[in-house]
């Protein structure tokens, strides 16, 4: 019995040690070499690995892959450039080709987006927090970003109309946001595209992003303001188009 109490007693101490230590084993640094939103901004190549992440993914992925549900067949469908035959044995396309979409019919797309999204406003935000990255870096990547930014919500107000017009990646603030009517979602692509025009660089960069390449991957100031120009066609602002 005796023995017993002791045994008692010590696993006791045990677990009362283990309580007040817990506190130091959560608040250890993580190594030097892992990544972070912390630290992810603080270099140039790191941070530009972000941007190139976003259009690895964007190639590989059905938004702009050219399958049948990219962003160009199904904005195709639901203009008057393409014409879909069998409307039976695909709802989906359907509710594009009818202009009659719903939350089942375009949930994936409408899902993928926004995530590209959300991906694109925290860019935003540590690009311009960081203190640390060279200038010329950081206002090419901010360029790129916001060049992105407007890229999706150029497709989703043309599908959609009135879209939530998320801008932060503060859940709180998205998890009750509203759709914003489209006009303000349009004044938004423009000035997001205006302000890429002034940052990004008229020449295709390397990966450094300091060098000029003959590789066409990351948008340039015409990529920008071909995208304008055509905000300003749909938008019948024949003027400034």
């Amino acid at each position: 019995m005796k023995t017993r109490k002791i045994i008692l007693l010590l696993n006791l101490m045990i677990i009362i040690s283990i309580a007040i230590s817990c506190k130091k084993f959560v608040e250890v640094d993580g190594p030097n070499t892992s990544l972070n939103e912390a630290n992810i901004y603080q270099k140039d190549a790191t941070a530009a690995a972000v941007l190139t992440g976003i259009y690895t993914n964007l190639s590989n992925n059905f938004l702009t892959a050219g399958d049948l549900m990219s962003t160009s067949f199904v904005a195709g469908l639901s203009s008057d450039e393409l014409v879909l035959y069998n409307t039976t044995n695909n709802t989906d396309l359907n509710s594009y080709y009818t202009n009659t979409l719903n939350s089942q019919s375009s949930i994936v797309f409408w899902s993928n987006i926004y995530t590209k999204l959300y991906i694109v406003n925290a860019a935003i935000k540590g690009i311009s927090n960081s203190t640390t990255l060279n200038p010329t870096v950081k206002q090419q990547l901010l360029g790129e970003a916001l060049f992105m930014r407007a890229f999706c919500f150029f497709y989703l107000v043309n599908l959609y109309g009135d879209v939530p017009l998320v801008l932060t990646t503060d859940y709180k603030v998205n998890a009750s946001m509203t759709r914003t009517s489209k006009e303000l979602v349009w004044e938004q692509i423009v000035k997001d595209l205006k302000d890429a025009q002034k940052m990004l660089s008229s020449n295709y960069l390397d990966a450094t992003l300091l060098k000029i390449t003959s590789e066409k991957v990351r948008p340039t100031r015409w990529s920008a303001t071909a995208l304008l120009a055509r905000t300003y066609l749909y938008l019948k602002d024949w003027t400034n188009a």
